[in-house]
């Protein structure tokens, strides 16, 4: 409980032109954070408030799957992140100092080698196995270009747990067990998510699962289906394979002559046909010296995507496209005489093809005739070329036919509040972190890890939930559940005596209640109370006269007048709380 005249209350009136996602925009004017500078920020007392609450939730979560709370320091020797290898991995991520002694170390991003040094102190018998332990603690990365408030900053907080197992089953189990929780936790808090199979990185090698909140903003692009529930990384979700493989041929082959042609929406506009009716040709250096160069084929509405064609061995990395001089040796630019034969365009190179599985499916399309101004209108597989080898090379579509279900993706922008991995034994096994099974054999303790950033989860939140007047939190985590907006009860005692009343009530229930008791005007009031996002608003005024007041509750937008007498027992049904 507080008071607004004895409070820290920060909101402000202006908007934020500079800030590029709406919950650092509602963060600052709400006053829960301010920025000190490029990724570091102060929380404020709201801020705080909705931090401690999340918190709060995760903390019982954790209690529940018997996860033990401990703090863990954030300044790491140094030579414990060169024993694992990350040193290097983390390379310019990592925030290093030395202290007065010439000792180095690094503020911790993350925590799997304390916690291992830990275990191996402490835990001596496999006995003592399974355990977990936790924290909630604050973390550094030096993010080479901090943006988007607090979902990607230099410090943030974060829970991260890890588990230690002396089977892989055990650890399965415990990884189950994690993941449920942490769907409890999402739904607790109101949050909409999905759930994708992600890579380890720098983590290890085994299983890994990341939890992306869904919202208009975000720094990640997701690909999704709602039924059945699959998640993923835009760049690396795979595409419907073209079982279709021999389209109809409606059209004759024709040499076209054009005006100038710059891009594949231009074609289709010439011909007036479809953009799914063109093809767009990218040709990059190889590994190969006896083949250099490689021609990709995509859609003309589609996009090349760089991280499929990074598996591909045979492609130069980083992926580079050739020059316009290389262009004009292979004849692909500035070609002025006519050709005497139907030669479609890159089609009849000595260069190896690689066409999407999209383009495979194509009929009566357009291609370049290698002769400038020139395509070719109505190109079939199979009566005019020859099907090259098929790939999956380019960004899935929002809208397509997922391959798996025959249920239709969606695509979203994402925030990621939540990563487990199934480590294995790798740091157990750097610091010979073993313990005997039986008298002649000694096992690496195996290691699940578990992440939660809660600085960017409550960004996620609100995200995903805020209006025209400012944030709509869930009940777990609003900064208080109940406003007071008492007008003039400075100068009017009735006014002044009920609200000390109901505010001194409500409390009374261990219902987190804010009075507000500014000598304002009723509109900066609500609009700083809206702003903040409190759910159930209290307006006394001199309506008092007859016995009522008003309630708004900020979920609905419904406003209702309630007798004096009645409010409690109103406000305890709309916080569903039980007081016998």
């Amino acid at each position: 409980m507080a008071r607004t005249s004895k409070y820290l209350l920060c909101t402000l009136r202006k908007s934020f032109s500079d800030t590029d996602i709406i919950s650092n925009k509602l963060m600052l004017r709400a006053g829960m954070i301010r920025k000190l500078a490029s990724g570091i920020f102060t929380w404020l007392p709201i801020g705080l408030r909705v931090m401690n609450k999340l918190n709060n939730v995760i903390r019982k979560e954790m209690l529940k799957v018997g996860c033990i709370e401990i703090l863990m320091p954030s300044i790491h020797p140094i030579n414990i992140w060169e024993r694992s290898g990350r040193l290097k991995d983390f390379s310019s991520e990592l925030i290093k100092l030395t202290d007065r002694n010439k000792k180095e170390f690094v503020l911790g991003p993350t925590h799997e080698e304390v916690v291992t040094e830990l275990v191996n102190n402490e835990i001596h018998s496999h006995k003592q196995l399974p355990l977990a332990f936790y924290q909630v603690q604050a973390h550094f990365r030096d993010e080479i270009r901090p943006r988007f408030g607090v979902v990607r900053s230099k410090e943030f907080l974060m829970k991260d747990a890890y588990s230690f197992h002396i089977t892989q089953k055990n650890l399965k189990a415990t990884y189950s067990l994690m993941s449920s929780s942490y769907c409890s936790i999402f739904k607790r808090i109101g949050l909409k998510y999905k759930i994708k199979k992600a890579s380890s990185g720098v983590m290890g090698d085994g299983c890994s699962h990341e939890f992306h909140a869904l919202g208009k903003d975000g720094e990640n692009d997701i690909i999704f289906t709602t039924k059945p529930n699959y998640a993923s990384n835009i760049d690396l979700s795979e595409t419907l394979p073209s079982f279709k493989i021999k389209p109809m041929t409606t059209k004759e082959l024709k040499l076209v002559v054009t005006t100038k042609i710059k891009s594949a929406f231009e074609l289709a506009t010439y011909f007036n046909v479809s953009i799914y009716k063109t093809i767009k040709a990218f040709i990059v250096h190889t590994n190969k010296l006896s083949n250099p160069f490689l021609v990709l084929i995509i859609r003309g509405d589609h996009q090349l995507n760089k991280i499929k064609l990074g598996k591909n061995p045979d492609i130069q990395l980083p992926l580079k496209y050739a020059n316009i001089e290389e262009l004009k040796k292979l004849k692909l630019v500035n070609v002025d005489s006519p050709s005497s034969t139907y030669e479609i365009g890159l089609f009849s190179l000595s260069m190896s093809l690689i066409i999407d599985r999209s383009v495979a499916v194509m009929d009566d399309f357009i291609a370049s005739a290698n002769i400038k101004s020139r395509f070719f209108y109505g190109v079939n597989w199979g009566r005019d070329l020859l099907l090259p080898k098929i790939a999956d090379i380019r960004i899935i579509d929002n809208g397509v036919l997922w391959f798996k279900k025959k249920s239709i993706l969606k695509r979203n922008k994402s925030i990621e509040i939540g990563h487990i991995f199934q480590v294995g034994t790798k740091y157990s096994d750097i610091i010979n972190n073993k313990l005997h099974v039986n008298e002649d054999y000694k096992q690496s303790l195996i290691m699940g890890c578990y992440g939660i950033g809660i600085s960017r989860t409550i960004a996620a939140i609100i995200e995903q939930n805020y209006d025209k007047a400012g944030i709509i939190w869930s009940k777990t985590i609003a900064p208080f559940q109940v406003a007071i907006i008492a007008l003039n009860m400075h100068r009017i005692e009735k006014i002044k005596e009920l609200a000390e009343h109901l505010y001194n009530k409500l409390a009374s229930y261990n219902i987190d209640v804010l009075l507000d008791d500014r000598v304002v005007s009723l509109g900066v009031m609500f609009n700083d109370i809206e702003l903040i996002g409190i759910n159930h608003i209290i307006l006394i005024t001199n309506n008092i006269l007859l016995d009522n007041v008003e309630y708004k509750n900020r979920f609905s937008g419904d406003i209702k007048v309630v007798n004096i007498n009645a409010i409690s027992s109103y406000i305890l049904k709309e916080l569903m709380l039980n007081i016998g």
